[in-house]
């Protein structure tokens, strides 16, 4: 017997919204699920006028105010900088002891008591006959979504769920490109204050490493090297290097250069480290690089990571497959900038 309250739940429009609050900017989507398709409805972002623990709450309320939606139920990213994440193997054990385990592991990396720590984890892989666990560890400190919590009240949201970027950037490449069996991605996601190496491959999250003290912060204090406080100016100077490319002075091409050099020799450093923990029997490939977060937007950096690192190498585009209401086609060259909050808004599950 056909259950018509399923399939009217399956066939009625959903809407979601995700919110990605970052260390420069706040970027929040509102999607529109009808069966497999997705609607862009609306899309907005406001750059954080000062530091992010004083200026996370004005930028959030501008753009809640700019989607226009009272009350909105959404899903926030928890940010790279507040999560522990690593790679771990432990022997098969009972849900709560694996619980444990993985908050043991993080004990070096956690000030005061380790119940303070929050821990959940991915699977990548069952080994040793099914004997033992493969899987990435993530740890967050509990004061920290106590106050990711209290912000979202503040503002007068309803908190849908909270999630680390690394998920929310897998469920936004599985909807934008898929994964072709056996093959593995590199994801390279830039940001303003941190940057994340990501292996994908089978639609699992297989390797994470954080890039350190790498990130467009950096680049956009050398363009505009102005005091602390004068935080809108150097982060004007670095929008002006990703939007506008046309016209850049040899002076901040040299600064790019640099940049790309250091880039690229820790990317290479991050490849190297994962192709390691293969072995003669099984050995470990990349096949592709995409890179996302607002650093996918620096002038000819696919290009180049395509040249000096021989992979193949292009952007994240995570309204690839969407529409709008209307039927066209979603463009916005920014659009690397919203595959956080894109993976945070596609319906889970």
């Amino acid at each position: 017997m056909i259950d018509l309250r399923t399939v009217w739940q399956q066939l009625r429009p959903r809407q979601t919204i995700g919110c990605d609050c970052g260390a420069a900017a706040v970027k929040m989507v509102h999607l529109e699920q009808r069966g497999e398709q997705s609607y862009l409805l609306r899309s907005a972002a406001q750059t954080l006028e000062g530091p992010e623990d004083v200026a996370a709450e004005a930028a959030l309320r501008a753009v809640v105010h700019e989607l226009g939606i009272r009350r909105p139920r959404v899903a926030l990213n928890v940010g790279d900088r507040h999560v522990l994440m690593e790679r771990m193997e432990f022997a098969k054990m009972p849900e709560r002891d694996l619980q444990l385990a993985i908050r043991w592991h993080f004990r070096k990396e956690i000030e005061g008591a380790l119940e303070r720590l929050r821990v959940t984890y991915s699977t990548v892989a069952a080994v040793d006959g099914g004997k033992r666990r493969l899987l990435i560890g993530y740890g967050v400190d509990r004061r920290y979504l106590e106050q990711r919590t209290a912000l979202a009240k503040r503002v007068g949201i309803h908190l849908a769920t909270l999630e680390p970027n690394a998920t929310a950037l897998l469920a936004a490449f599985a909807h934008s490109r898929g994964f072709v069996p056996n093959q593995t991605t590199a994801v390279i996601d830039v940001g303003d204050q941190s940057s994340m190496f990501l292996i994908f491959a089978n639609a699992t999250i297989r390797f994470v490493r954080r890039m350190p003290d790498l990130y467009l912060d950096q680049l956009a204090t050398r363009l505009q090297p102005t005091p602390d406080d004068a935080i809108p100016q150097r982060r004007k100077a670095l929008h002006n290097v990703l939007m506008h490319r046309e016209g850049i002075a040899e002076e901040t091409w040299q600064m790019l250069r640099d940049f790309y050099s250091t880039w690229l020799v820790e990317v290479q450093r991050s490849i190297d480290t994962y192709l390691a923990l293969g072995s003669e029997q099984q050995p470990l490939t990349v096949d592709n690089l995409v890179l996302t977060g607002g650093g996918a937007l620096l002038p000819d950096i696919a290009e180049i990571a395509h040249k000096n690192l021989g992979i193949p190498c292009e952007t994240l585009d995570p309204f690839l497959h969407m529409i709008t209401p209307d039927g066209g086609r979603v463009t916005l060259r920014d659009g690397p900038l919203y595959a956080c909050a894109v993976g945070l808004a596609l319906p889970q599950g």
